[in-house]
């Protein structure tokens, strides 16, 4: 059975049409949107850790870029090799001595990068749950308030081999 028609559209049915295809469009353009704004970017790069034994310390260092176009804070680190993570800087604290405090929060600069790296800020690994052999590599993640979560991987090593 075939269906003749006149090929005329009415007015209603070209109205709902019309609607139809704005829907799609603005769906579609509220999805590219929300794409967009989940696509971090905020890169880790030259990411290593210094090797060290089981149940002892040990730091990550790494370069942070936030090629975006606004600023994002640094909450915080996980890693599933050490007892405890968290954000260090060194600071002087006189008469030549040097010490180590936690950073709660960590601000990056938009189109800037922030360097971890020894006798600044690092990422200590306390209490370590497995030996840190040369060679191998340890996962972390960073939780950023925009980015979210970041993760990465830190080449076990001696900074002058990265």
């Amino acid at each position: 059975m075939t269906l003749k028609t006149s090929g005329k559209i009415s007015e209603g049915t070209m109205k709902k049409l019309i609607l139809t295809a704005l829907i799609i469009f603005l769906c579609g353009n509220i999805f590219s949107q929300q794409t967009q704004k989940n696509q971090t970017q905020i890169t880790v790069k030259k990411a290593w850790v210094r090797p060290a034994a089981k149940n002892s310390n040990s730091a990550i260092y790494f370069i942070i870029e936030n090629k975006g176009p606004k600023e994002d804070i640094l909450l915080s680190v996980v890693s599933e090799v050490a007892e405890l993570v968290e954000v260090h800087e060194t600071y002087k604290k006189g008469n030549d001595l040097m010490g180590m405090r936690e950073v709660n929060l960590l601000h990056v600069p938009a189109k800037s990068t922030l360097e971890f790296k020894p006798g600044s800020y690092h990422v200590m690994l306390i209490n370590l749950l497995k030996d840190l052999t040369t060679g191998l590599s340890v996962n972390a993640t960073l939780n950023f308030k925009n980015a979210g979560k970041i993760p990465f991987r830190a080449v076990i090593g001696d900074s002058q081999e990265m």
